[in-house]
């Protein structure tokens, strides 16, 4: 007697989110791409606000240590309607408020 072969799913890949709300919209980032997240409020002295036209989504530059971190603007970036930023993720290389 031969039994049919038995077919193994493939395993799904999960991971760690993290789940924000900008305006209206809920999105969601890997919590592996977030190194930090702070509030904005932690920041206010360490930030300095910049015009680049350039690049219209970033609007800060943060110096940490000798490392300088671009803030982005989450509303800007994702093309929904601009809000005041509660927080801030940094990301591996890069800092958005959101």
């Amino acid at each position: 007697m031969r039994f049919a072969p038995v077919h193994k799913t493939p395993a799904v890949r999960t991971e760690q989110i993290i789940l924000f709300r900008s305006s209206n919209q809920i999105f969601a980032i890997s919590s592996a791409s977030v190194q930090e997240v702070r509030s904005v409020d932690s920041l206010a002295g360490a930030s300095m606000e910049i015009d680049e036209a350039s690049v219209p989504k970033v609007r800060h530059l943060l110096k940490r240590g000798e490392r300088s971190v671009y803030r982005g603007e989450c509303g800007i970036a994702l093309r929904i309607a601009a809000i005041a930023a509660a927080l801030i993720f940094l990301l591996r290389r890069r800092a958005w408020g959101c």
